[in-house]
C-alpha cells in the first residue's frame, strides 16, 4: 500500500470518527438545556409523593390519579381523573369512577387549573387544612366517616339552590360519596345544602 493510499484511508477514518462523535454529541442534551414544557406533575410527585399512583397523558391532557383511594367505602380503590378542556388557559374537569357503580361520571363544570396534591409530609400533619395550606386538590377523610373525600380548589362555581334558597359561588369544593350518590358541598360552609349529581 502506498503512503498516499494509507493517508487517504487514515484521513477517511478520522473524518468518519469526528463526524460520528460530533453527531453523537449533538444528540446529547446539555445539562442546562430546558426540556419541552409539560403539564405533568410526575417529577414533583416522585420527590414528594413517591407512593402515589399517577400518570399524565400529554396528548389527551388527562391527569390520572386512579386506584389510590376508595371513595365509596366498598374496599376497592376507585378511579379519579382531571381531564383538560383543550383551552388556551388549560382547565381540568373532574371525572370519577366508583367501583360500586361501575360507571365513570364527568363533571365538566367542576374545573381546576392546577389539580396538584400537597406533599405526603404536608398532608400527614395532624392539623392539615387544605384551605389554610392553599392546596389545590387533596384527598382525605375530611368528614370523618372513614371514607376518602375530595377537596378541590376551583374557580367560582355557582351552587344549585334548593327550593327557595340561593347559594353564593364558592372556591372550595368538597366531594363525597354517600348512599349511592356523589355529593358536592361548599368546603367552607358545611351548612350549605347538598348538591347531588
Amino acid at each position: 500500500m502506498s503512503l498516499k493510499n494509507y493517508l487517504q484511508k487514515v484521513g477517511l477514518f478520522l473524518s468518519l470518527f469526528l463526524l460520528t462523535n460530533c453527531m453523537d454529541s449533538s444528540r446529547k442534551k446539555p445539562e442546562n438545556e430546558l426540556e419541552a414544557p409539560t403539564n405533568s406533575f410526575e417529577k414533583q410527585y416522585k420527590k414528594k409523593n413517591p407512593t402515589l399512583r399517577y400518570s399524565y397523558d400529554e396528548k389527551q391532557q388527562i391527569h390520572n390519579y386512579s386506584y389510590n383511594w376508595d371513595f365509596d367505602g366498598d374496599g376497592k380503590k376507585d378511579q379519579l381523573y382531571f381531564v383538560g378542556n383543550k383551552g388556551a388557559h388549560l382547565y381540568y374537569f373532574l371525572r370519577i369512577g366508583v367501583s360500586s357503580e361501575d360507571i365513570i361520571t364527568s363533571f365538566p363544570t367542576v374545573e381546576s387549573d392546577f389539580p396538584f396534591l400537597p406533599s405526603e409530609k404536608e398532608f400527614s400533619k395532624k392539623d392539615f387544612d387544605p384551605v389554610r395550606s392553599h392546596a389545590y386538590f387533596a384527598v382525605g377523610d375530611f368528614n370523618k366517616d372513614s371514607v376518602a373525600d375530595i377537596f378541590l380548589q376551583i374557580d367560582k362555581i355557582p351552587g344549585r339552590p334548593s327550593k327557595g334558597q340561593k347559594l353564593e359561588p364558592f372556591n372550595y369544593l368538597f366531594v363525597s360519596f354517600k348512599g349511592g350518590k356523589l355529593h358536592f358541598k361548599n368546603f367552607e360552609k358545611l351548612n350549605e345544602p347538598v348538591i347531588e349529581k
